[in-house]
């Protein structure tokens, strides 16, 4: 991940980029304005020049009475506001339309970070991140339903059907994020579309501006041991970050340390009314099995189950991927 300062600049740029628009666009519908309606232009270089004035007078550069410009100045603000209103325009017609209008782009309000500002540092580092850079393609849209067979299960529901219920499921989640509902455990075989869903709604929500938390669970149980052990400064981010992924879990080496660790960590944010998503291999008798009773039942209880079934969809994917090589045409030969 890149580091805070590069990502505070970064976002600098990006505000900077929002304003520099946002003057842009009011440029060109002043000019186009200005030549539909001759009389705005004289009214704007009329007051330009009346306000040019008071601040002279104000500086005492030349004598002048403050409140009698003060009073034309107004006067000239409602003739302008009338005449935008007879050519069906809003007073901020030739005000720039900000994409924040609460900081004006600028990143803060009364000294203090703007929530538009938190929103795209938070949607940067998600962005930037390993994890961010190597999932950001897996969205809700290239979810491919059609990999999932069809046809019925021994239950009467296909594992098509099945998926397209964990979609919506997970689409709802995005959509009612973040007081919506309990967070989610997807468990299944590998392969299935844990990991292409988990990031899917991480993605969503970074963008929308959320501290979103993407971690391999044997990267995040390696990083609380080494807290633990003074290895490492303490991290409260997963604490208190909007929603934690926690992907893969089972993949670890499990141990006394890392089951309570886990366990310690999700009823804190449990606590705190924090969402997350956690994806694994194992079900839940094996959850039980592997883990201990108490963080079985906090996973299969607290977190609404998906359950993912059917065939390996990434080697569906493969297959896809070379039948179309095949199918290509060849590439002309060189000319000798």
């Amino acid at each position: 991940m890149i580091v805070r300062k590069e990502l505070q600049e970064a976002v600098d740029r990006l505000l900077a980029q929002r304003r520099e628009t946002a003057h842009q666009e009011l440029h060109t519908r002043m000019e186009g304005l200005y030549r539909h309606c001759p009389a705005l232009a004289g009214l704007e270089r009329e007051q330009a020049a009346l306000l040019r004035e008071l601040t002279a007078v104000a500086l005492k550069k030349k004598s002048g009475d403050p409140a009698a410009l003060r009073a034309r100045c107004a006067a000239i603000d409602a003739q302008r506001a009338a005449l935008l209103r007879d050519l069906g325009l809003d007073e901020d017609y030739l005000r720039p339309h900000y994409t924040c209008s609460r900081c004006q782009d600028t990143g803060f309000v009364d000294g203090r970070p703007c929530s538009c500002y938190l929103a795209a540092l938070r949607r940067l580092s998600y962005e930037t991140s390993p994890m961010g850079r190597s999932l950001r393609r897996q969205t809700f849209d290239n979810f491919d339903l059609s990999l999932y067979d069809d046809r019925p299960l021994p239950g009467g529901i296909s594992p098509r059907q099945v998926m397209a219920k964990n979609l919506s499921t997970a689409k709802a989640f995005v959509q009612n994020f973040p007081d919506g509902g309990r967070s989610l455990l997807m468990t299944g075989p590998s392969g299935l579309g844990k990991t292409h869903l988990s990031s899917a709604i991480g993605g969503e929500l970074a963008a929308r501006g959320y501290h979103v938390v993407y971690e391999m669970a044997p990267t995040l149980l390696q990083k609380l041991e080494d807290v633990k052990f003074g290895r490492r400064p303490p991290e409260e981010e997963y604490q208190n970050c909007d929603l934690l992924i926690v992907d893969d879990l089972g993949s670890e080496y499990i141990t006394a340390f890392s089951t309570a660790a886990l366990f310690a960590l999700l009823g804190e944010r449990l606590v705190r009314g924090k969402p997350g998503i956690v994806s694994t291999n194992f079900s839940p008798d094996e959850l039980e099995q592997n883990y201990t009773k108490k963080l079985a039942s906090r996973l299969c209880y607290d977190y609404a189950p998906l359950f993912f079934v059917g065939e390996d969809v990434r080697g569906a994917k493969r297959q896809a991927l070379i039948r179309a090589q095949g199918e290509a045409p060849a590439a002309p030969a060189p000319k000798k």
